[in-house]
């Protein structure tokens, strides 16, 4: 799907292991193509209440501690993706989710999952409102050695 497209969008949480998404990220690079990266943050609220609820039970605790250190269950409150993405994907294309409920009343979508993960905070810079954009100017990108923004070559392929 990645030869067909025109830009990909990764979804990919923390707590969640992919080696496909991945490789669709690096085959898209390397045909030149814009990656929108997509880092929620993941949080186990019911983790957290379990804890605060066994917290006098040392067994209940220590089964919790064994439980954590045997799953993938790592929060990361502010969805801070993998380092190496960045050298990847670039700095400019990462977006902490998808932002449907600024346009829900707009297009008259019904609220979904991802709605109700993204509705217990503010978006900082939501990925709805860039492809918003795109209809009308081509994204920047960093130039380390100008040191400065300039346009992304990656998008030229767009007739806007």
């Amino acid at each position: 799907m990645v030869d067909t497209s025109d830009f990909v969008i990764a979804y990919c949480p923390t707590n969640i292991y992919s080696v496909g998404t991945p490789h669709e990220i690096i085959v898209c690079r390397q045909q030149r193509k814009p990656v929108l990266f997509v880092s929620p943050p993941v949080t186990y609220p019911m983790l957290a209440r379990l804890r605060e609820h066994s917290r006098k039970d040392p067994v209940a605790m220590r089964l919790l501690d064994q439980m954590e250190a045997g799953v993938p269950i790592k929060p990361n409150p502010k969805g801070v993706p993998s380092r190496w993405y960045v050298p990847l994907i670039g700095g400019e294309h990462f977006f902490d989710g998808f932002g449907f409920r600024y346009y829900q009343k707009r297009f008259s979508w019904k609220p979904g999952r991802l709605d109700f993960l993204e509705a217990s905070r503010r978006l900082e810079n939501p990925l709805l409102p860039f492809l918003e954009k795109l209809d009308r100017r081509i994204p920047k990108e960093w130039d380390d050695r100008l040191k400065r923004f300039i346009p992304n070559d990656d998008w030229l392929l767009w007739d806007l």
